[in-house]
């Protein structure tokens, strides 16, 4: 910016026209010669209008891992950029490593970071580096539900069928709680939930007969746990 400015007379305001330098802060004083001028000071903050970025709508399994790449919108400056990585909810979400370095004229890292689902539900992501425009993204850690049998019989005399439902990896702390509903409670009746334990995969429960007929019975967790059915014929 310029070294001084003059007020025209009359006038209160002029303008001064700030050039851009490395990102940071800085601050500029004003100050005036004639008597009875107060300086004054203002903060002005350069950012970097290249971005950090990461992928978008990233699920991963519980108990799994899955890559989450780092990305800049230009290339790193001279002496590369280390990018600083945060998970909003630990008890659900770890990042490792919590820094990655994109060297100098490149855009990604040559270390990929990965995340670990630890509990159903979702954190959110933060990367952030000084100077550049920071991202956040939700990360959603997910498991599956498979009926075992998926396709059954309840015969004539008998009143009901135990079936097991089994979880993609183990319970976390807590248990999981599934929901659990016939499409026909005409043909078949489910209980409400069934719980898996901590660190169990697998749960029972009793599909009891009503008449005779076809049905599905689901259960799920939404919306970390999606839908899984298994077809129920009642001789």
């Amino acid at each position: 910016m310029p070294a001084s400015v003059t007020v025209p007379a009359g006038s209160t305001v002029v303008n001064a026209t700030v050039t851009p330098g490395i990102p940071g802060n800085t601050t500029i004083t004003a100050s005036g010669s004639g008597s009875g001028i107060v300086p004054g000071t203002t903060t002005v903050t350069v950012v970097n209008v290249a971005q950090v970025s990461l992928p978008a709508n990233v699920t991963v399994g519980l108990g799994q891992t899955a890559t989450l790449p780092v990305t800049l919108s230009t290339p790193a400056p001279a002496g590369g950029l280390t990018v600083s990585l945060v998970s909003s909810d630990t008890s659900k979400l770890t990042v490792s490593p919590a820094s990655v370095v994109i060297p100098a004229g490149a855009t990604t890292s040559s270390t990929i970071p990965k995340v670990t689902g630890v509990n159903l539900g979702s954190a959110n992501i933060t990367a952030s580096a000084p100077g550049y425009t920071s991202a956040n993204q939700p990360v959603r850690v997910t498991a599956i539900l498979t009926f075992s049998p998926a396709i059954f019989t309840i015969p004539t005399g008998s009143g009901a069928r135990i079936v097991s439902v089994t979880l993609s990896a183990p319970a976390p702390a807590g248990g999981v709680t599934i929901n659990l509903h016939s499409d026909n409670t005409g043909v078949v009746t489910v209980p409400s939930t069934v719980t898996f334990a901590a660190g169990a995969t697998s749960a029972t429960l009793a599909v009891s007969r009503v008449a005779p007929g076809s049905t599905l019975i689901h259960a799920s967790a939404l919306p970390n746990i999606a839908d899984t059915t298994a077809s129920v014929t009642v001789q």
